[in-house]
Protein backbone atom coordinates (compact mmCIF):
# COMPACT_ATOMS: atom_id res chain seq x y z
CA UNK A 1 0.00 0.00 0.00
CA UNK A 2 1.42 3.20 -0.87
CA UNK A 3 2.15 5.39 2.29
CA UNK A 4 0.21 8.66 2.16
CA UNK A 5 1.90 11.76 3.82
CA UNK A 6 0.70 15.38 4.13
CA UNK A 7 3.44 17.52 1.96
CA UNK A 8 1.81 20.89 2.79
CA UNK A 9 3.98 21.79 5.29
CA UNK A 10 7.09 21.02 2.88
CA UNK A 11 6.53 24.59 1.16
CA UNK A 12 6.81 26.89 4.26
CA UNK A 13 10.45 26.52 4.83
CA UNK A 14 12.25 26.77 8.45
CA UNK A 15 9.94 28.93 10.60
CA UNK A 16 11.58 28.50 13.63
CA UNK A 17 14.21 31.13 13.75
CA UNK A 18 15.69 32.00 17.25
CA UNK A 19 17.70 35.06 16.59
CA UNK A 20 16.34 36.83 13.71
CA UNK A 21 18.68 40.05 14.00
CA UNK A 22 21.20 37.49 13.32
CA UNK A 23 20.10 37.65 9.35
CA UNK A 24 21.44 41.20 9.62
CA UNK A 25 24.90 40.54 10.17
CA UNK A 26 25.62 37.28 9.26
CA UNK A 27 27.79 36.32 5.97
CA UNK A 28 24.51 35.19 4.04
CA UNK A 29 22.57 38.04 5.12
CA UNK A 30 24.30 41.19 6.04
CA UNK A 31 25.21 42.33 2.28
CA UNK A 32 21.76 41.33 0.65
CA UNK A 33 19.77 43.99 3.41
CA UNK A 34 22.52 46.72 3.09
CA UNK A 35 21.91 47.02 -0.77
CA UNK A 36 17.83 46.23 -0.28
CA UNK A 37 17.99 49.41 2.45
CA UNK A 38 19.99 51.25 0.08
CA UNK A 39 17.39 51.09 -3.01
CA UNK A 40 14.52 52.02 -0.89
CA UNK A 41 16.01 54.98 0.66
CA UNK A 42 16.61 56.13 -2.87
CA UNK A 43 12.62 56.71 -2.97
CA UNK A 44 9.97 58.67 -1.05
CA UNK A 45 7.54 55.55 0.83
CA UNK A 46 4.48 55.79 2.58
CA UNK A 47 3.04 52.72 2.67
CA UNK A 48 5.37 49.66 2.88
CA UNK A 49 4.92 45.77 2.99
CA UNK A 50 7.43 43.27 4.02
CA UNK A 51 7.21 40.01 2.85
CA UNK A 52 8.40 37.04 5.35
CA UNK A 53 9.00 39.78 7.73
CA UNK A 54 9.59 37.01 10.61
CA UNK A 55 9.66 39.35 13.76
CA UNK A 56 10.19 42.64 11.68
CA UNK A 57 13.84 42.79 12.21
CA UNK A 58 14.28 44.43 9.28
CA UNK A 59 11.64 46.93 9.14
CA UNK A 60 12.26 48.08 12.40
CA UNK A 61 15.08 49.56 10.65
CA UNK A 62 14.18 51.24 7.32
CA UNK A 63 12.31 53.89 6.79
CA UNK A 64 11.38 55.78 9.82
CA UNK A 65 8.55 57.71 8.59
CA UNK A 66 7.05 55.52 6.42
CA UNK A 67 3.61 53.17 8.15
CA UNK A 68 4.91 49.61 8.08
CA UNK A 69 3.40 46.62 7.63
CA UNK A 70 4.75 42.71 7.78
CA UNK A 71 3.16 39.45 6.88
CA UNK A 72 4.15 36.36 7.93
CA UNK A 73 2.96 33.01 7.95
CA UNK A 74 4.66 32.36 11.72
CA UNK A 75 2.56 33.77 14.30
CA UNK A 76 5.56 36.08 16.22
CA UNK A 77 2.74 37.14 19.18
CA UNK A 78 3.88 40.53 19.30
CA UNK A 79 5.23 43.29 16.83
CA UNK A 80 6.66 46.91 17.63
CA UNK A 81 6.74 49.48 15.24
CA UNK A 82 4.20 47.96 12.48
CA UNK A 83 1.37 46.03 12.03
CA UNK A 84 1.76 42.39 11.91
CA UNK A 85 -0.95 40.00 9.90
CA UNK A 86 -0.06 36.39 9.92
CA UNK A 87 -0.81 34.24 6.68
CA UNK A 88 -0.16 31.99 4.65
CA UNK A 89 1.03 33.91 1.33
CA UNK A 90 0.85 30.67 -0.92
CA UNK A 91 -2.93 31.93 -1.36
CA UNK A 92 -2.23 35.64 -1.82
CA UNK A 93 -2.47 38.07 -0.40
CA UNK A 94 -5.24 39.38 2.36
CA UNK A 95 -4.49 43.46 1.53
CA UNK A 96 -6.51 45.61 -1.07
CA UNK A 97 -5.73 46.56 -4.66
CA UNK A 98 -3.22 49.25 -4.83
CA UNK A 99 -1.97 49.39 -1.24
CA UNK A 100 1.64 49.94 -0.93
CA UNK A 101 4.16 51.93 -2.39
CA UNK A 102 6.89 49.53 -1.66
CA UNK A 103 7.27 45.50 -1.03
CA UNK A 104 10.27 43.41 0.21
CA UNK A 105 10.40 40.61 -0.69
CA UNK A 106 13.63 38.84 0.97
CA UNK A 107 14.43 35.44 0.08
CA UNK A 108 10.84 34.38 0.12
CA UNK A 109 9.58 32.99 -3.62
CA UNK A 110 12.07 29.82 -3.62
CA UNK A 111 9.93 28.91 -0.79
CA UNK A 112 6.66 29.01 -2.66
CA UNK A 113 4.74 26.74 -5.76
CA UNK A 114 3.51 28.79 -7.38
CA UNK A 115 5.79 31.46 -7.98
CA UNK A 116 3.41 33.27 -11.12
CA UNK A 117 0.77 33.68 -8.73
CA UNK A 118 3.03 35.32 -6.07
CA UNK A 119 4.14 37.76 -8.07
CA UNK A 120 1.14 39.01 -10.06
CA UNK A 121 -0.21 39.47 -6.39
CA UNK A 122 3.21 41.58 -5.65
CA UNK A 123 1.57 43.66 -8.94
CA UNK A 124 -1.81 43.67 -7.43
CA UNK A 125 -0.97 45.07 -4.41
CA UNK A 126 1.45 47.98 -5.66
CA UNK A 127 -0.01 51.27 -5.97
CA UNK A 128 1.10 53.06 -10.01
CA UNK A 129 4.29 53.55 -9.96
CA UNK A 130 5.36 51.16 -6.91
CA UNK A 131 8.20 49.03 -6.66
CA UNK A 132 9.37 45.58 -4.79
CA UNK A 133 12.77 44.81 -3.94
CA UNK A 134 13.41 40.83 -4.51
CA UNK A 135 15.82 38.75 -3.60
CA UNK A 136 16.59 35.14 -3.95
CA UNK A 137 19.53 33.12 -4.28
CA UNK A 138 21.55 32.55 -7.26
CA UNK A 139 21.49 29.32 -9.03
CA UNK A 140 24.53 30.42 -11.21
CA UNK A 141 26.66 32.14 -8.67
CA UNK A 142 29.94 31.96 -9.27
CA UNK A 143 30.37 29.73 -6.01
CA UNK A 144 27.43 27.14 -7.52
CA UNK A 145 28.99 27.04 -11.24
CA UNK A 146 32.51 25.81 -9.90
CA UNK A 147 30.54 22.63 -7.10
CA UNK A 148 28.68 21.60 -10.46
CA UNK A 149 31.71 21.16 -12.61
CA UNK A 150 33.03 19.27 -9.58
CA UNK A 151 29.65 17.30 -9.41
CA UNK A 152 28.46 18.96 -6.18
CA UNK A 153 25.06 20.24 -5.35
CA UNK A 154 24.61 23.58 -5.86
CA UNK A 155 24.17 25.70 -2.63
CA UNK A 156 20.82 26.38 -1.46
CA UNK A 157 18.90 23.84 -4.10
CA UNK A 158 17.27 21.09 -1.93
CA UNK A 159 17.01 17.58 -3.01
CA UNK A 160 14.77 16.34 -0.01
CA UNK A 161 11.85 17.08 2.05
CA UNK A 162 14.22 15.99 4.62
CA UNK A 163 15.71 19.42 6.48
CA UNK A 164 17.71 21.45 4.25
CA UNK A 165 16.28 25.20 3.58
CA UNK A 166 12.58 24.51 2.53
CA UNK A 167 13.37 25.69 -0.91
CA UNK A 168 11.50 24.56 -3.74
CA UNK A 169 12.28 26.98 -6.88
CA UNK A 170 15.88 27.99 -7.69
CA UNK A 171 16.24 30.79 -10.30
CA UNK A 172 18.88 31.73 -12.83
CA UNK A 173 18.85 35.29 -13.40
CA UNK A 174 17.35 34.47 -16.73
CA UNK A 175 14.65 32.77 -15.08
CA UNK A 176 14.06 35.26 -12.49
CA UNK A 177 14.32 38.29 -15.09
CA UNK A 178 11.61 36.16 -17.59
CA UNK A 179 8.89 35.45 -14.58
CA UNK A 180 9.18 38.97 -13.42
CA UNK A 181 8.36 40.63 -16.60
CA UNK A 182 5.44 38.16 -17.29
CA UNK A 183 3.94 39.26 -13.79
CA UNK A 184 3.88 42.79 -16.03
CA UNK A 185 6.43 44.32 -13.23
CA UNK A 186 9.49 46.39 -15.40
CA UNK A 187 12.89 45.45 -13.76
CA UNK A 188 15.05 48.84 -13.20
CA UNK A 189 17.88 47.28 -11.50
CA UNK A 190 19.87 43.66 -11.03
CA UNK A 191 22.79 42.92 -9.33
CA UNK A 192 24.46 39.91 -7.30
CA UNK A 193 24.30 40.90 -3.30
CA UNK A 194 28.21 39.96 -3.20
CA UNK A 195 30.92 37.99 -4.91
CA UNK A 196 32.88 36.03 -2.31
CA UNK A 197 36.69 36.49 -2.56
CA UNK A 198 38.16 32.59 -1.87
CA UNK A 199 39.42 32.12 1.90
CA UNK A 200 38.89 35.80 2.93
CA UNK A 201 38.05 36.72 6.51
CA UNK A 202 33.83 37.03 6.79
CA UNK A 203 34.76 39.56 9.58
CA UNK A 204 37.06 42.12 7.27
CA UNK A 205 34.49 44.75 6.57
CA UNK A 206 37.52 45.86 3.16
CA UNK A 207 36.53 42.82 2.25
CA UNK A 208 32.96 42.30 2.24
CA UNK A 209 33.00 46.01 0.46
CA UNK A 210 35.17 44.79 -2.41
CA UNK A 211 32.57 41.54 -2.68
CA UNK A 212 30.09 44.06 -2.44
CA UNK A 213 31.06 45.86 -5.25
CA UNK A 214 32.07 42.66 -7.03
CA UNK A 215 28.17 42.12 -6.76
CA UNK A 216 27.37 45.18 -8.54
CA UNK A 217 30.50 44.73 -11.08
CA UNK A 218 29.59 41.53 -11.84
CA UNK A 219 25.59 40.91 -11.80
CA UNK A 220 25.18 37.73 -12.51
CA UNK A 221 27.25 35.37 -10.29
CA UNK A 222 26.86 37.21 -7.16
CA UNK A 223 25.32 34.50 -4.07
CA UNK A 224 22.23 36.29 -4.14
CA UNK A 225 20.10 38.32 -6.48
CA UNK A 226 18.79 41.70 -6.02
CA UNK A 227 16.25 42.94 -7.99
CA UNK A 228 13.91 46.17 -8.26
CA UNK A 229 11.03 45.97 -10.59
CA UNK A 230 8.67 48.49 -11.15
CA UNK A 231 4.62 48.44 -11.73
Amino acid sequence: MEEQRDLSSCYEGFQRVQDWDYYLTAWHGRSRFKKIKKLLNREKVAHILDIGCGNGFFLRRILPNALKYGIDVVDIKESSGFYFVQSNIEYGFPFKNESFDALIAGEIIEHLLDTEYFLRECLRILKKGGFVVLTTPNLCSLKNLIRMLWGKQPIAVDFSIGGGTGHIRSFSPQALIFLIKKAGLHIEYICGDRLPIPFASENNQMVLKIEEKMGDVFKRWGNSLVVKARK
